[in-house]
């Protein structure tokens, strides 16, 4: 096993591949980060060149860098409905952070952005689906209307099946009617199974809802990463599915794939640990292993944080009996994330 966690661990710097564009289409964002600078130097009056960097910095959460951005990106191309939709995701995320004085104002900049949005094109599924989202949410006095909100599913659906079906899933979820997104991305399949978002979807549904059907899982799963072998989301819910099965073949040989098709992405190593540790016969020890590899990594955004390994790690060290090793893996995680709750929790427990 150590031969293959070294293969794991090679230095993401090691490897590159792609363009700016393919780098953010396969959530590699430090890469990104990286290559936008040196476009930024040489092409800044590029509305394209931009976008892509208020869509790194909004990743990455610097909102006043992402907002300059794209409002940049928005001046020098207003006819871009990217740029708009980006917008009212940013000014979106701001509100949230922002002090009740200044949230109205953004809500009208999101309101303004996301219809600018549509206005240039009412095909783009990003800006109907915030739209949807606003208008669910936001109150009548800010141009919130539930009713328009639960028709967009059918507008997006009337030319476009498969993100139609998607949409009715993410509008499921705001109404918190959780139980119908199984059917939903089901759909999204049969009309289009060349889709990734979809597949994986559906993979993780099967992976990691209410009712997991690992073998569905694996199977979803298998053909996500056909359609996109760099995104991590796929090999996320297969790895988790073979683990938590207690495939030890299976899981090596996905681990070592993954690797080669995303060297120096650790999220792999993350979920294959939660799936030993969740399954019918958990396995403490190897999910230790993997953790312990987890944590030489330097994970990107929106993988699980080191916090989070540590907090794992403390759990797999306290069922193999390891009282002090857990104490002091936890203790790692508390500080790292010191606003978590459940691990603060855990914290607690551990010191007795």
């Amino acid at each position: 096993m150590r031969c293959l966690l070294e293969l794991l661990l090679l230095a993401p710097g090691l490897v590159r591949g792609g363009d700016l564009a393919d780098l953010i289409a396969n959530k590699q964002w430090r890469q990104a980060a990286e290559l936008m600078q040196s476009q930024l130097k040489a092409n800044s009056n590029d509305a394209s060149v931009q976008l892509h960097a208020a869509e790194i910095r909004f990743a990455q959460g610097r909102l006043a860098e992402a907002a300059t951005h794209a409002e940049k990106a928005a001046e020098l191309d207003a006819r871009s409905a990217g740029a708009q939709h980006l917008l009212f995701e940013i000014y979106g995320s701001q509100a949230q952070q922002a002090s009740i004085l200044r949230q109205a104002g953004l809500a009208r900049k999101c309101k303004t952005a996301v219809d600018r949005a549509i206005e240039l094109d009412a095909k783009h599924y990003g800006a109907l689906i915030g739209s949807m989202m606003y208008l669910y949410q936001a109150p009548g006095l800010f141009g919130g209307d539930k009713k328009q909100a639960e028709s967009i599913p059918a507008r997006i659906g009337a030319y476009d099946p498969a993100h139609g079906h998607l949409a009715q899933a993410e509008l499921d979820k705001m109404r918190k009617q959780l139980g119908r997104l199984r059917e939903s991305y089901q759909r999204a399949v049969a009309a289009n199974p060349k889709l990734y978002n979809a597949r994986v979807a559906l993979a993780r549904d099967y992976a990691f809802g209410r009712e997991p059907e690992l073998p569905k899982a694996i199977a979803e799963a298998r053909e996500a990463v056909q359609l996109m072998p760099r995104r991590h989301e796929g090999w996320d819910a297969l790895l988790y599915a073979l683990a938590r099965q207690g495939n030890k073949p299976g899981v090596d040989a996905a681990l070592a794939d993954a690797a080669r098709r995303m060297p120096g992405e650790g999220s792999p190593l993350f979920n294959a640990a939660r799936g030993w540790m969740e399954g019918a016969q958990p396995d403490h020890a190897r999910a230790e292993a993997l953790l312990r590899a987890y944590l030489k990594t330097q994970p990107d955004v929106g993988r699980p944080t080191l916090g989070m390994a540590h907090w794992s790690l403390a759990i797999a060290l306290e069922k193999q009996g390891r009282k002090e090793d857990a104490r002091a893996a936890i203790e790692t995680a508390a500080r790292l994330e010191p606003k978590n709750e459940r691990i603060q929790n855990d914290l607690k427990r551990l010191r007795g």
